[in-house]
């Protein structure tokens, strides 16, 4: 169970959908406690529940990367950068709102990058976005990204609360060296917890976030991306599964 709601808004034919997997389901695995409690609350599932934090991608692993971070804080061309496919429910334009509003944030620089297929949802985002914030609506690969995560001081995720409990953008960013900013909910909430990336409850906060952006330590980082392996993950849910069939 990667999220609790789809990222779309709900939808009556997927709620039915999903009650069904989970009923007939012998096993679910999910990626936050959030989604843990959500599944345990629902007394009509009879299956087990297994919580593992998603796991990392091996190719992605750049273990340079978190000591030049902390050496070169100040040299940054970015104070954040917002990477992915650019959709509704990653809350950029609402950042960008209450940004171009209030300035209560302070950003000398940042990037948002990614692909906005709904090109009326990009005009929108254009008009909120100062001459400090550069935005390209294009695609970047993984080997740009390792390099624009190098030169930013956090990756920033925006994401409306309700849409998000886990996120696989989230653990590339930090495969790549980086230092994630996101949401106090489902996956950036636990992670906050394990001292690898940090979370705000308002927009109001990330310019402080960013500032002591340094308190996370890159041994807490080199810790978590060396035990979330695929391979750990595989050993891990292979272990659970053998054990729930023993003591069927």
């Amino acid at each position: 169970m990667h999220n609790i709601f789809p990222h779309k808004g709900r939808n009556i034919l997927v709620k039915l959908m999903l009650n069904l997997l989970y009923n007939q389901s012998d096993i679910i695995i999910t990626h936050s406690r959030q989604a843990e409690v959500f599944l345990r609350d629902n007394k009509a599932i009879k299956g087990e529940i297994i919580f593992s934090h998603h796991p990392i991608n091996d190719s992605l692993i750049n273990n340079n990367k978190s000591e030049s971070r902390r050496i070169n804080k100040e040299s940054k061309k970015y104070d954040a950068i917002i990477w992915g496919t650019i959709e509704p429910y990653k809350g950029i334009l609402e950042f960008l709102m209450f940004y171009s509003s209030t300035k209560r944030i302070n950003i000398d620089k940042m990037l948002i990058i990614g692909r906005c297929k709904n090109e009326s949802y990009f005009q929108e985002l254009l008009k909120y976005c100062p001459n400090n914030i550069e935005i390209h609506n294009r695609k970047v690969d993984f080997s740009e990204l390792s390099v624009l995560i190098e030169d930013s001081k956090c990756v920033l995720f925006p994401y409306k609360s309700g849409s998000i409990s886990s996120s696989g953008a989230l653990m590339d960013t930090i495969a790549l060296g980086g230092v994630a900013i996101g949401p106090d909910v489902g996956a950036f909430k636990d992670l906050e917890k394990e001292g690898v990336c940090k979370t705000f409850s308002d927009y109001s906060e990330i310019s402080s976030l960013i500032e002591n952006i340094e308190d996370i330590k890159p041994d807490n980082l080199s810790n978590f991306i060396k035990n979330n392996t695929w391979k750990n993950f595989g050993d891990h849910i292979s272990m659970r599964i053998k054990r729930i069939c023993t003591n069927k």
